[in-house]
């Protein structure tokens, strides 16, 4: 008896952490690095020329590459003050950026903070790519 033939769609297989790693990737290279030894991201030179809300989503898809390479206190959440000194951005403007991305279904809020739930990632990287405002 003959064995079975491999069918031409064990190409549609992927590894969905693969799939995720390099969609933070593409997102996070061009504007801001991690730091290996603590919850921090590093901006490079076009990270501060972008919009205020795409900081801020930036800097949220960068906690789940944080979290992901298992950096020391990483989270995927964080609150408001964290993040807007992170973006650089004013608190009380940072707040209201997070209202507007959470109104959208950008971002949600929980317990321990902002986040971008792990089922919007796709979502909004697209956003990020297409150059939108969001």
């Amino acid at each position: 008896m003959e064995g079975k033939k491999e069918s031409i769609l064990r190409e549609l297989i992927l590894d969905q952490d693969t799939v995720t790693d390099e969609l933070l990737k593409d997102q996070l290279a061009p504007h801001v690095g991690l730091s290996s030894t603590e919850d921090k991201i590093v901006p490079r030179p076009s990270f501060m020329r972008l919009p205020q809300p795409k900081k801020i989503l930036l800097y949220l898809l960068a906690r789940h590459a944080m979290v992901r390479l298992a950096i020391p206190g990483a989270s995927i959440a964080a609150e408001t003050e964290k993040v807007a000194e992170s973006c650089l951005v004013r608190p009380k403007s940072c707040r209201e950026g997070l209202s507007r991305l959470k109104a959208v279904g950008m971002v949600t809020r929980g317990e321990n903070g902002w986040s971008i739930p792990v089922h919007s990632l796709l979502r909004v990287a697209t956003e990020l790519h297409k150059g939108k405002q969001v």
